[in-house]
């Protein structure tokens, strides 16, 4: 019997597409204050802090998708205060 190997706890591995279509909303997801930079991506799917996410990103008129790996590090739930919509920020993985 072949045994899986269990990932450890934290290590959610998730697809992601986010397409940011001009610098407005660049500007509003860009997450400035992270070391390596990052973005917030609007969802209402549950996370946990430290899970890794693999961005497909797309910005402005280029239409090439560009693969950014990274990590959960802010979670803004449902029905957040301040009508902030709901989603999580991604910290961007190194280079």
């Amino acid at each position: 019997m072949i045994k899986k190997r269990k990932r450890p706890r934290g290590m959610k591995h998730n697809m992601l597409t986010l397409n940011i279509s001009d610098k407005v909303r660049l500007y509003n997801s860009y997450l400035p204050f992270l070391k390596r930079g990052g973005l917030f991506y609007p969802t209402e799917k549950s996370y946990k802090l430290g899970d890794e996410v693999f961005l497909l990103l797309t910005l402005l008129d280029d239409g090439e998708k560009t693969p950014v790996a990274g990590e959960i590090v802010w979670i803004n739930p449902k029905g957040t205060q301040g009508q902030r919509p709901a989603g999580i920020g991604v910290h961007f993985g190194e280079l």
